[in-house]
């Protein structure tokens, strides 16, 4: 069967040449870039995988049947995997590309997690940042809550269409938690950050400046300070006592104004220059913030 939801471009792989291919993707973890999948195949020779193409993400394998020993390589370089048992766990740096020779089939549970989820599970914990998770690719460990966590999402995966949100997004946030902890040396200092760091609160507001006149999205502007879309917009109301899109609407208010005081264009081009829809647009929220349209707060102002 091949299912899914939220599916971009399987990794390693065609759907042709799986016998069950199927994959959650998060719609609120971690910019949308964390996903689950699961690979089978019951024919043997395999052949070659294809390559990934490098990302900043992590892939946490988990088999749930036994793997005979092959080749894997690493950014061209060649390593002789020893054989896995059911449950056995592996990590791989997606940063890096590769590709292996499987010979037989094969069936696992497949987590995709960004580097940016795991620096924002340690920015909220006060904790430093994960630079990288201490399971060697050609290590194979068996990992209990790893596999719990694979077999509670296996339904899910059996069922995409018909799986819950936030469950997913639970089981993202709990397997994130698990390998920071157990792989990358996470400490909880007991100091959770609720608010974004100065730098993010800089970076945002100038990246937002920077392109009032454009149009943007939230995911865009949590990007720039690695964060996640809901947890940004949480972070930054709690910085700076606006929501993110509130604040920028009053931005664009404060350039209009510029405008308005030293210039003679047309409401209409003022209201293009500074990211409004169009002049009715500009118009409305000019006046829910200053209490009059901008006509009149012009002839005021030149008077």
């Amino acid at each position: 069967m091949h299912q899914n939801l939220g599916f971009r471009k399987p990794l390693f792989t065609v759907r042709e040449r799986m016998d069950d291919l199927s994959q959650i993707t998060s719609q609120s973890f971690a910019n949308r870039n964390a996903s689950v999948a699961l690979y089978r195949r019951d024919q043997p020779a395999y052949g070659l995988s294809s390559a990934n193409p490098p990302m900043d993400s992590y892939m946490a394998v988990m088999h749930l049947r036994p793997f005979p020993g092959h080749q894997e390589w690493c950014d061209g370089r060649i390593f002789d995997i020893k054989g896995m048992e059911t449950g056995s766990a592996r990590i791989f740096d997606l940063r890096q590309s590769w590709m292996a020779d499987l010979p037989d089939p094969f069936h696992t549970v497949n987590f995709f997690i960004p580097h940016a989820a795991l620096q924002e599970l340690c920015y909220e914990l006060g904790a430093p940042g994960i630079e990288e998770l201490r399971l060697p690719p050609h290590a194979i460990y068996r990992d209990a809550v790893m596999m719990n966590l694979a077999s509670a999402v296996l339904p899910a995966l059996q069922n995409p269409s018909g799986s819950n949100g936030f469950f997913i997004d639970h089981i993202f946030a709990a397997f994130s938690y698990h390998i920071a902890v157990t792989y990358g040396g996470l400490h909880f200092t007991g100091k959770k950050h609720v608010g974004l760091a100065p730098w993010q609160e800089k970076r945002a507001k100038d990246f937002m400046l920077e392109r009032l006149d454009s149009e943007l999205s939230l995911v865009e502007v949590a990007e720039v300070c690695g964060l996640s879309s809901n947890y940004f917009a949480r972070a930054f109301k709690q910085s700076t006592g606006l929501p993110p899109y509130r604040w920028l609407l009053h931005q664009r208010v404060e350039r209009a104004k510029d405008f308005l005081t030293h210039t003679s264009d047309t409401l209409s081009d003022i209201a293009l220059a500074c990211g409004f829809a169009d002049q009715s647009h500009f118009t409305r929220v000019f006046s829910r913030i200053t209490g009059v349209n901008p006509g009149s707060w012009r002839k005021i102002r030149k008077n």
